[in-house]
């Protein structure tokens, strides 16, 4: 009777080990989901300031021609991410 009951404690306590990680997983999941779109909507108010107050009208005209080869998302977005989820 004890041989049983040990068994089934174990399989019992396996069990809730198990739903406990997959908890953990869905928990880490949506908090990462959350974080994503936290992030693109900051990104999204960022994008809206000029990066170069110009001095001139010239200053103007380069930045204008450089805005659309640089991206102020490519280099930060995953670091900013791995940062965020090691603390």
């Amino acid at each position: 009777m004890r041989g049983r009951f040990n068994r089934f404690r174990r399989r019992s306590t396996l069990q809730i080990e198990q739903v406990e990680k997959f908890v953990n997983y869905v928990n880490m999941t949506m908090r990462k989901r959350q974080d994503c779109r936290q992030l693109s909507n900051m990104i999204e108010r960022i994008e809206t300031y000029d990066a170069l107050d110009s001095l001139s009208e010239e200053c103007d005209k380069v930045s204008k021609t450089l805005e659309g080869t640089l991206s102020r998302r490519a280099d930060y977005q995953g670091k900013f991410m791995n940062k965020l989820h090691q603390s």
